[in-house]
């Protein structure tokens, strides 16, 4: 007689589902570790992200006075906030300088470093800077 017996396929059986179960267990304890470390690998991605731009945003400022009178270059900075002027690269535009604000703040996440930014034109000399 070939094949297998009734018992020997319920045997079988019996094995694959504990080897399946071992799995699911296994895989039960990794994958909540997977995902957390997904989302630290994305947070680490957006934060590379803010500091490349960062890093070209002070690598580009310009030697800029406010208007003609003055001799003092636009670039204010304390411990929380730059202010400084550099020629703007949106993809399309036209070569302009413009006012670029980088500052720290906090929202419902934590901090967050702010890019603001605004088309540079030359103050009136009678205003102080």
């Amino acid at each position: 007689m070939a094949g297998f017996s009734l018992v020997e396929a319920l045997v079988s059986v019996a094995l694959m589902s504990l080897i399946v179960a071992a799995l699911s267990a296994v895989t039960g304890q990794w994958l909540p570790n997977w995902n957390r470390s997904f989302v630290r690998v994305q947070r680490m991605e957006s934060v590379d992200v803010g500091l490349q731009r960062l890093i070209s945003d002070l690598e580009a400022a310009e030697f800029v006075t406010p208007n003609v009178a003055s001799k003092t270059a636009i670039f204010v900075g304390d411990t929380k906030s730059v202010i400084l002027v550099r020629v703007a690269n949106a993809p399309g535009a036209a070569s302009h300088l413009e006012f670029v604000r980088l500052a720290e703040t906090v929202d419902e996440r934590g901090f967050a470093l702010v890019r603001s930014h605004a088309p540079f034109k030359p103050l009136d000399p009678n205003l102080p800077f």
